[in-house]
């Protein structure tokens, strides 16, 4: 009698653990969902050449590449600073929209009205809140 209930108990016990891997996946709470963080939509932006050595009296032309991150759908506007004595941005840099390009030419007048000299000059695109800048170099000779 003592074999027949240990049998008994064993497939009762084989049974409700068979059961319960069967049915309690179904019936087990779901772990929560993981979120998802999007970047806000921004731009980067990059001018050339950063480095250019001219003699006075001559000019540089820049361009300005801006590539939209994150659907960026913006218009970016530009602002150059820096400028020398004898300097000038006869054209500024054209708005861009999303991605694109503009550019700009500093152009300097003869000796002795533009010195010899290196100077920086920063260029700034914004759009709203975003804004980012990047420094070039220009030689004058």
């Amino acid at each position: 009698m003592l074999k027949t209930s240990l049998k008994a108990t064993f497939i009762l016990v084989f049974l409700s653990l068979a059961w319960m891997a069967a049915v309690a996946p179904s019936h087990a709470a779901s772990a929560p969902p993981v979120p998802v963080v999007q970047s806000a939509p921004d731009f980067t932006m990059s001018v050339t050449p950063v480095f250019a050595s001219r003699k006075r009296g001559s000019g540089e032309p820049y361009t300005i590449t801006i590539q939209a991150v994150n659907g960026f759908t913006g218009t970016v506007d530009f602002t150059v600073t820096g400028l020398f004595p004898g300097a000038s941005i006869p054209i500024p840099p054209a708005p861009v929209t999303g991605s694109g390009l503009s550019g700009f030419d500093v152009l300097t007048e003869h000796p002795p009205t533009t010195p010899i000299g290196t100077f920086t000059l920063t260029i700034t695109g914004t759009s709203g809140s975003l804004s980012h800048s990047q420094q070039v170099t220009l030689q004058m000779r």
